[in-house]
């Protein structure tokens, strides 16, 4: 069982490309606020097809904010 507030990392994969970090740090940052530079990574995968974007730790206050819709 989670409990809140706590902190929370958000992970991301998919084929990359133009925008694709900044868009899923716009969606994560939609629902808590700025997250720092140094909290955001991307790796990609071992065959290079794909991309893993790490976003956190970030602080959540409610389990509401984890499953929260994205708007962008």
């Amino acid at each position: 069982m989670n409990k809140y507030p706590s902190q929370r990392v958000f992970n991301a994969i998919g084929l990359g490309g133009d925008g694709f970090q900044a868009n899923m740090l716009k969606a994560v940052e939609d629902v808590v606020g700025t997250v720092h530079v140094e909290c955001v990574s991307e790796r990609p995968s071992s065959g290079g097809k794909y991309v893993s974007v790490r976003i956190g730790p970030v602080w959540v206050e409610s389990g509401d904010q984890v499953g929260a819709p994205h708007s962008g």
